[in-house]
């Protein structure tokens, strides 16, 4: 069992600074599952929307508003599929890794997964999606799904972490994903008058370094040998065509 006090005294022989000490990760370091706040792009429905701004990063074990800007350092990504109803609640996670617990994924059948199939006659259907365990602001661990309108950073930011370099005998490898630091943030789009929703932007922010970096690849490492548990997510659903104009 790791305790919060072995992970300071851990990191302190790592180099990391007294910032990094503080940081609130002794209690998700304190058990065999991890319990990692889900870090959020409110849209206009979702229910965090009542007390964070759309188009804001939202923290959901303390409800906090973490702005239009967040930075990230990648630590692992898990794909997956999403089953959701027609207004985009969620019904069912399947992760393609244990590392990451599903939720009801006995839902989600490998032929709905191949066909898009919808499910007793309904609208609902399957969502790609990508579980990221993730380091926020560099001050705790934590995860962040990106799905349906979300795909498309998603997939950008895979090819990212997936760039190859030559290595010191000539061979191709894949560095740690957690080697890079990125800035999320959001914009407003408009596809017609039916789909307007808040699009998750990601762009890279430089070089994880120093006692940071040690302090990322120890807590990855740690992480591959757990199971990680989250709170079951809100609806995903993109503004309707009578929220109006975008809201700046």
């Amino acid at each position: 069992m790791t305790t919060g006090k072995e992970v300071v005294k851990s990191n302190a022989e790592l180099g990391v600074t007294k910032e990094m000490q503080d940081m609130p990760w002794g209690e998700t370091l304190s058990s065999q599952d991890y319990n990692l706040p889900r870090i959020d792009l409110v849209q206009g429905l979702s229910a965090s929307a009542k007390t964070v701004s759309p188009g804001n990063w939202y923290h959901s074990q303390n409800n906090q508003d973490l702005g239009k800007e967040i930075g990230v350092v990648i630590l692992d990504v898990v794909a997956g599929h999403m089953l959701k109803d027609e207004t985009g609640n969620l019904i069912a996670i399947k992760w393609k890794s244990a590392q990451v617990k599903s939720f009801k994924p006995e839902l989600i059948t490998e032929d709905m997964i191949i066909n898009r199939k919808y499910v007793q006659g309904s609208k609902a259907g399957i969502v790609d999606a990508y579980c990221y365990i993730a380091i926020l602001n560099q001050s705790e661990p934590c995860l962040i799904t990106l799905k349906a309108s979300g795909c498309k950073a998603a997939r950008n930011l895979n090819s990212m972490l997936a760039k190859k370099v030559i290595n010191n005998d000539g061979n191709l490898e894949v560095l740690p994903p957690f080697l890079k630091k990125f800035k999320f943030s959001s914009r407003w789009v408009e596809k017609g008058a039916q789909i307007k929703f808040w699009e998750p932007i990601i762009q890279p922010d430089g070089i994880n370094e120093g006692g940071y970096l040690k302090a990322a690849a120890e807590l990855a490492k740690d992480l591959k040998n757990k199971t990680i548990a989250h709170d079951v997510e809100e609806s995903d659903t993109a503004e309707p065509a009578t929220g109006g104009a975008a809201p700046f």
